[in-house]
């Protein structure tokens, strides 16, 4: 690899994970009701839910809690989460998209056809972006194992030490901190337990990752074949909603599994209540109906909206100061 072709891969890289701290820093409250919303378990008959929806959720996060219940719970772990697995999704993305369009088409076509910014093919954009989306989150998983668990147990801590407000109410924390969280969780379910819920993590990054990146080249593209806009702020700010409806529907079924995987505890027999991404599906389906697949849509993508028009057009503002041009 030439030394020009290193430094746009470590530019690209360090873009990518800076462009989505930001954002990721902002947007954490949202990760939190929507991971509180997903987490809490099935009532009893009869029983209300703790958190009813989504300004319920708000609201009593507030009152039990104040606001450092909304921003601070998860916010090391989304950090050190972001400057790993966006990292590598962003910066990845353009050198494996060009290589998979040299792969499997150029030699096809003689290698002679020079295409427009953007001009691969949809479904190049689409494999690209999936596969960085599941390489980079099935590295960075404990990050993410990590968030979820301190995201669904937090709450406010009473003077005896047992939670008294949240999904654990009348438990002790589990962890005293991030980085005390991932040595417990190696010492207590070995080094893999890190990686407990990786199919369901990579499943979710992948569909995520896919429909947001190639959605928004694909956007990009399509608004500048036809001259209806051009490079810039305004490209970049409408491609970033479009990208932002499309991951968040593609992936809200694989996002709660992921989070209910990720988050569940042994149960009184000593076995976990999924037995994995699968049975999670069905016992849901079976269980709670369809339609629980898409609970938590509205946080979520109140999470992702306002995070992708944040960091994709942070993203190609930082690539065009690193000279690496638009994406």
């Amino acid at each position: 690899m030439s030394h020009n072709a290193t430094h746009d891969l470590l530019a690209g890289l360090l873009c990518g994970g800076l462009a989505n701290l930001v954002p990721s820093v902002l947007t954490n409250p949202f990760d939190v009701l929507k991971i509180r919303l997903q987490c809490q378990p099935e009532p009893a008959t009869g029983a209300d839910r703790i958190y009813k929806s989504f300004s319920h959720a708000s609201t009593r996060i507030l009152h039990e809690e104040g606001f450092r219940g909304l921003i601070l719970p998860g916010m090391v772990a989304t950090c050190l989460r972001e400057l790993s697995y966006s990292s590598l999704r962003f910066g990845l993305y353009q050198p494996v998209k060009g290589t998979l369009h040299r792969l499997f088409l150029d030699s096809s076509r003689g290698g002679n056809e020079t295409l427009a910014k953007g001009g691969e093919p949809f479904f190049v954009k689409l494999a690209s972006a999936m596969m960085i989306g599941c390489v980079g989150s099935s590295l960075a998983s404990p990050t993410d194992l990590v968030k979820i668990r301190l995201q669904r147990e937090a709450g406010r801590v009473g003077s005896d030490g047992l939670y008294v407000s949240g999904l654990n109410r009348g438990l002790p924390p589990s962890y005293n901190n991030t980085f005390q969280a991932f040595y417990k969780i190696v010492q207590t379910e070995s080094f893999w337990g890190l990686y407990k819920g990786v199919q369901a993590t990579a499943i979710r990054a992948s569909l995520v990752t896919g429909a947001q990146l190639s959605s928004y080249d694909e956007t990009k593209y399509v608004l500048k074949k036809y001259g209806w806009m051009n490079e810039g702020f305004p490209l970049h700010f409408v491609a970033s909603i479009v990208a932002g409806l499309c991951a968040t529907t593609a992936g809200a079924p694989a996002d709660i599994i992921k989070t209910r995987l990720l988050s569940q505890q042994v149960g009184p027999s000593g076995l976990p209540m999924y037995g994995g991404f699968v049975d999670c599906f069905w016992s849901m389906v079976r269980t709670e109906g369809a339609r629980s697949l898409f609970r938590g849509w509205l946080p979520s993508y109140m999470r992702i909206a306002p995070h992708f028009v944040i960091s994709l057009p942070l993203y190609e503002q930082l690539r065009k100061g690193f000279g690496l041009g638009a994406m």
